[in-house]
């Protein structure tokens, strides 16, 4: 069943265990993932194309990928002469906690999705001006790059963290039902975190 808070359902998406952490902590690994999941299946061309990497690299990470389960091929678009691939999850859960075990890991692992995070926004920015003539007058309104000033206990933060993820689990894609005409592929991305204090003059 589907965690009716997070959207998480581990028929679909992973929760990563150490094992999975390390296998994944790395900037082109995430990657990786993240276009096969935003797109849909690639070669290993097409993706070192997209992503601006060397074909030697991306087949590598690709494997590891799939050795860790990750990704797998797909048979239905493959060919002797191209493996296309796809991802066998729809998303990844990582408990945030960073202890004695995972804490290098983890931090690695959790600075390649922010860095991944950072690219997409970046990406909208840098064709911003063209939304309303590319989609068409009504997505303009339909995009936001906000931020929100908050003072927060750690109670509140998790309870505002577990609304949000709520709201968004509710326009998440459904299996039974097809998207509406007109409808297209849309990012929500959630950052929530206190601010840094300012260093000491």
């Amino acid at each position: 069943m589907p965690d009716d808070i997070t959207g998480f359902d581990p028929a679909r998406d992973v929760q990563l265990d150490l094992v999975g952490l390390r296998a994944l902590a790395h900037p082109l690994r995430v990657r990786l993932l993240g276009r096969l999941r935003l797109y849909g299946p690639a070669t290993a061309s097409r993706l070192a194309h997209d992503l601006g990497e060397s074909s030697g690299a991306t087949s590598y990470h690709l494997r590891q990928l799939e050795l860790h389960g990750f990704i797998e091929e797909d048979p239905e678009r493959g060919t002797k002469r191209e493996r296309w691939w796809r991802s066998v999850h729809r998303g990844t859960r990582f408990d945030m906690t960073l202890n004695d075990e995972n804490r290098e890991t983890g931090g690695q692992y959790l600075r390649a999705v922010a860095r991944s995070y950072s690219e997409r926004m970046l990406d909208f920015a840098d064709i911003v001006e063209d939304v309303p003539a590319t989609y068409g007058p009504d997505w303009a309104d339909a995009c936001t790059l906000s931020d929100w000033l908050m003072t927060l206990t750690a109670e509140r933060a998790k309870a505002l963290n577990e609304e949000l993820f709520e709201v968004l689990a509710r326009y998440r894609d459904r299996d039974d039902a097809p998207p509406p005409e007109g409808a297209r592929k849309f990012v929500a991305q959630v950052q929530l975190f206190p601010l840094a204090p300012l260093p000491e003059s």
